[in-house]
């Protein structure tokens, strides 16, 4: 098995995850998904030393937003996506409901919701979405929130099953499309062609 952190990203291949949208609506110039190093003062923030990794990556969506979406790629046969929820109670400010879809390779796979039960007390490790039957090779996953609900989402990480051997690995770097991104993980692995002497 391997892991996509909400931060750190996939810890074999280097693919980050992506957050959209990328700055606050309020015009703030501060970036609307925060890290919890981003977070201080923030009135919701989850023990990070309950999270994997100790990080972990949030907002609160509210209609007027519309769209907002967590996005990452991967190889593999298999994918696990974990979340933190709260449970504030209601009469409180904070929203505390958590409300997404989870797209791969483009079709609506699933959804998840969850409601609080007012204890106050933080879930960590949650299993939001999994799915083992899609077939071994590269997929997109996309979680999203939209409509007219507000929602509290914070991705901690993903793990994904896969057959692939480090030599097709370096091939799915090779033949990704030349994004910056790409460009940074050919940087961090270069592929190192042995020859016999």
């Amino acid at each position: 098995n391997r892991t996509i952190d909400d931060g750190l990203g996939d810890v074999i291949t280097g693919l980050q995850v992506e957050y959209l949208p990328l700055n606050s609506p309020n015009n703030t110039g501060e970036p609307f998904w925060k890290h919890e190093d981003q977070c201080n003062g923030c009135a919701i923030m989850p023990d990070r030393t309950k999270a994997f990794d100790e990080t972990w990556t949030a907002t609160t969506y509210f209609p007027v937003i519309e769209y907002m979406s967590i996005g990452f790629r991967f190889s593999g046969m298999a994918i696990y996506i974990y979340l933190i929820l709260l449970n504030y109670p209601e009469n409180t400010s904070l929203v505390s409901r958590t409300v997404c879809n989870f797209r791969l390779d483009g079709s609506i796979v699933g959804g998840f919701r969850h409601e609080t039960d007012g204890t106050l007390n933080y879930e960590f490790n949650t299993l939001a979405y999994s799915n083992e039957s899609m077939g071994e090779g590269e997929h997109t996953v996309l979680i999203e929130t939209t409509g007219n609900e507000s929602s509290y989402v914070a991705f901690d990480y993903a793990i994904y099953t896969s057959d692939a051997s480090v030599n097709s690995i370096s091939t799915l770097l090779l033949t990704l499309s030349l994004d910056s991104a790409t460009v940074l993980i050919r940087r961090r692995y270069p592929v190192v062609q042995w020859q016999a002497l």
